[in-house]
C-alpha cells in the first residue's frame, strides 16, 4: 500500500513538473518570438542610412542579430537545463548585441528627437532667411544713396522752416530766402525738376509754395531711385513672401507642421536672394553672415548623427536615457529570463538523472 501511495505521488509530481515545463518553454518562447523580431525591425531601421545598399545591407545585419539572438537563448538555456558550461555562449552574446544595440538605439533616439531638432532648426532658418533679405533690401536702397538722400532733404527743409518761423513776424527773409536756394539746388542736383522762382509771385505764400514744389520734386526723385531698383527688390520679396507664408500656414496649425522640405526650400531661396543682391551691388561681399547650407536633418537618422546629439552634445538627456535602455533591455530580456528563472542543473552536471526541466523558478 505505501508503495503504490510513492509510485502515486511520484507520477503527480512528475506530471506537475511536466507541465511546469511546459508552461515555462512557452512562456521563453513567446519572450523570443516578441523580442527578437521587434529588435530586428529596430536594427534595421537604425542601419537603414547608414550602411551601403540601403534597404538591403540593413535587413541582412537584422537577419543576422536576430538568428544569433535565437541561437544563444535557445543554446544558453539548454545548456543550463542539462548543466553543462556555458560561460563563453554568454560571453558571445555580445556579437549580436553590438550588432543591434547601435541600431536599436538609433532607430529609439531618431525617433524621439526628430520633430524637436526639425522644429529647432526651422526656427533658426527662418530667422537666417529672414536676416539675408532685409539685410540684401537694405544693401540695395543703400545703393542708390535713397536713405542719404532723405536725411539731407530732411534737414535742409527744417533749415528752411526754422528761419521762416522764427523770424518775427514770420517772413520770406534772406536768411529764409537763403535756405530755400539750398534746397533748390540741393534737389536739383539729384535730378530734381525746380527752380528758386517755383516759390510763386506772392511773397504771402512763398513759403507754403515753397514747401509744396520741394516735396513734390522730392517725391518724384524717390519715386524714381525707387524704380531703379524696384524689379531686384520685387525679386526678392516673390521669392521669400510666398515661402514664408506656406511655412507659416504649417507651423502655426493647432498641431504644427514641420518637413524637412521646408529647410530645403530654405536654402535655395537664401541663396538666390544673395545670388540677386550680389549682382545688383556688383559685390560679393555683401553680406557679413554666412550663407545657408544644406540642413543636416537629412542625418537624423544615422548612428553619427544620433552618438554626436545624444552622447556628445547631449541635446536631451531623457531621450538619452530612455533610449539607451529600453535598446538593453529589448536585447538581454530573454538572457536576463534565462539567467535568473533557469536554474543551472547541477544533478545533470554530476551525472545524475538529467531533468527535462527547472527545478524551481
Amino acid at each position: 500500500m505505501a508503495i503504490k501511495l510513492k509510485e502515486s505521488k511520484s507520477k503527480i509530481e512528475t506530471k506537475s513538473k511536466s507541465n511546469y515545463n511546459t508552461v515555462e518553454f512557452l512562456f521563453f518562447l513567446a519572450l523570443n518570438i516578441l523580442v527578437i523580431p521587434f529588435s530586428a525591425y529596430q536594427t534595421y531601421i537604425g542601419y537603414e542610412k547608414d550602411v551601403a545598399g540601403n534597404a538591403i545591407l540593413a535587413i541582412v545585419i537584422a537577419l543576422i542579430s536576430a538568428v544569433l539572438f535565437a541561437a544563444m537563448n535557445f543554446g544558453i538555456r539548454q545548456d543550463r537545463l542539462q548543466g553543462k558550461k556555458h560561460l563563453l555562449k554568454v560571453i558571445m552574446y555580445v556579437i549580436p548585441f553590438g550588432l543591434s544595440f547601435f541600431g536599436n538605439f538609433n532607430a529609439f533616439y531618431s525617433n524621439q528627437m526628430k520633430e524637436n531638432l526639425l522644429r529647432e532648426e526651422v526656427s533658426d532658418y527662418k530667422y537666417a532667411l529672414t536676416q539675408t533679405r532685409d539685410l540684401a533690401i537694405q544693401k540695395i536702397n543703400g545703393s542708390i544713396g535713397l536713405t542719404k538722400f532723405e536725411r539731407e532733404y530732411t534737414q535742409k527743409l527744417q533749415a528752411l522752416e526754422t528761419e521762416y518761423k522764427e523770424a518775427v513776424p514770420p517772413s520770406w527773409g534772406p536768411k529764409s530766402q537763403q535756405k530755400w536756394q539750398e534746397l533748390v539746388y540741393f534737389l536739383a542736383k539729384e535730378g530734381g525738376e525746380i527752380k528758386v522762382s517755383d516759390q510763386g509771385k506772392n511773397k504771402k505764400v512763398y513759403f507754403r509754395n515753397a514747401t509744396i514744389f520741394a516735396k513734390n520734386t522730392y517725391d518724384k526723385l524717390v519715386k524714381s531711385k525707387k524704380g531703379s531698383v524696384q524689379q531686384s527688390i520685387e525679386y526678392i520679396d516673390n521669392k521669400y513672401n510666398p515661402l514664408l507664408k506656406q511655412i507659416d500656414s504649417l507651423t502655426n496649425l493647432s498641431k504644427p507642421v514641420y518637413k524637412s522640405s521646408m529647410l530645403d526650400n530654405m536654402v535655395e531661396v537664401e541663396n538666390q536672394i544673395r545670388a540677386k543682391a550680389e549682382s545688383v551691388l556688383e559685390d560679393n561681399k555683401v553680406f557679413v553672415n554666412p550663407a545657408l547650407q544644406p540642413s543636416k536633418q537629412n542625418d537624423i537618422g544615422t548612428i553619427k548623427h544620433t552618438i554626436n546629439s545624444a552622447f556628445v552634445k547631449f541635446e536631451n538627456p531623457s531621450a538619452t536615457i530612455f533610449s539607451f535602455f529600453l535598446s538593453i533591455i529589448i536585447d538581454v530580456a530573454a538572457l536576463i529570463y534565462i539567467l535568473i528563472f533557469i536554474p543551472f542543473n547541477k544533478a545533470s552536471k554530476n551525472g545524475g538523472r538529467l531533468s527535462s526541466g527547472p527545478q524551481r523558478i
